[in-house]
């Protein structure tokens, strides 16, 4: 091990952070290799899923570094990332939710479309595209609160700052959606 390998193990890691945040792409891979490790172990206590775990924790770096001129200098780096981690598990827990959410909502109308005749193949198709056309005449809001929560998944943190709109309207604004796609596929 040379010197300069020397210095480098003694630097803390507020210093490693302050040279990240300046662009050095070694500070960047040495605080993941430090990190990666404990924020699995802390990932896999929040949701039993590896893959959903490995990628949050690769698009929170991937998000650091694309925004590391935003970032500032921070005394607590640990929880810091443990916090970001936490946030992402849980939007990326919602964004699943939602989607079954919505998926049984298609699959119950699918269910009720069958008829006596073996034709479900037809009413599926056929329902979905009423589904379709039915999102397509939502007003315009909530067919794009729609999109961005239940097709595009996204957070509904982050869909309210597409929208322009405070969180608690947008969650006003797709109940009503989804109570009118309710509503209309019934009839």
């Amino acid at each position: 091990m040379n010197a300069s390998q020397n210095d480098w193990n003694d630097l803390s890691l507020q210093d490693i952070w302050d040279r990240f945040l300046k662009g050095d792409i070694r500070s960047f891979e040495t605080i993941f290799d430090r990190h990666f490790p404990r924020l699995f172990r802390f990932g896999m206590t929040l949701l039993q899923d590896e893959d959903i775990i490995k990628d949050c924790i690769q698009n929170l770096f991937i998000e650091l570094w694309e925004k590391r001129a935003q970032l500032t200098s921070i005394e607590q780096i640990e929880p810091y990332l443990y916090k970001s981690l936490r946030n992402r598990v849980y939007n990326q827990y919602n964004a699943e939710k939602r989607k079954t959410e919505m998926l049984e909502l298609l699959q119950k109308h699918e269910l009720t479309g069958i008829n006596s005749s073996g034709d479900s193949d037809y009413n599926t198709k056929t329902d979905q595209t009423n589904l379709k056309t039915l999102v397509n005449e939502l007003p315009i809001r909530q067919r794009e609160a729609v999109m961005l929560i239940f097709f595009e998944n996204y957070s509904y943190e982050k869909a309210s700052e597409i929208l322009s709109i405070n969180i608690q309207s947008l969650y006003k604004l797709v109940s009503r959606a989804v109570a009118s796609l309710r509503s209309n596929l019934r009839k």
